[in-house]
């Protein structure tokens, strides 16, 4: 009898185990995202999910996720591959600002859309 319990509390152990989020992630984003998104999720992600390590690249640079071998990228804009799979997160709005002095020197910014704007 003391087999049979002793196997069936290392199936549930093992159970347990398999069950627990573990391994790295490596990630790549910007800085901007880094630190006002990013940082603050991972930190309660691994609260919950301790045996979960972040390897976090902060880069403005568009990496090739593949080549680089990240497991995960947060970007803005455009996916620009159509190997990869892209989930929208959220939306930014963005607020174009200048001094009343480089005003009154320059014409007022326009922004021009492009194709690169809309994402998938």
């Amino acid at each position: 009898m003391t087999l049979l319990a002793d196997l069936a509390e290392a199936e549930a152990m093992a159970g347990q185990s398999a069950a627990q989020a573990r391994g790295t992630v490596r990630l790549t984003c910007s800085y901007s995202m880094a630190e006002q998104k990013v940082a603050p999720a991972i930190a309660s992600f691994v609260e919950r999910h301790p045996a979960v390590k972040f390897e976090l690249v902060v880069s403005d640079r568009i990496v090739d996720l593949v080549e680089e071998g990240f497991d995960l990228a947060i970007r803005v804009g455009a996916l620009g591959s159509d190997r990869l799979v892209a989930r929208r997160l959220g939306s930014m709005q963005l607020v174009l600002c200048a001094a009343p002095s480089y005003l009154e020197r320059h014409p007022e910014p326009r922004i021009r859309r492009t194709s690169q704007d809309t994402t998938r």
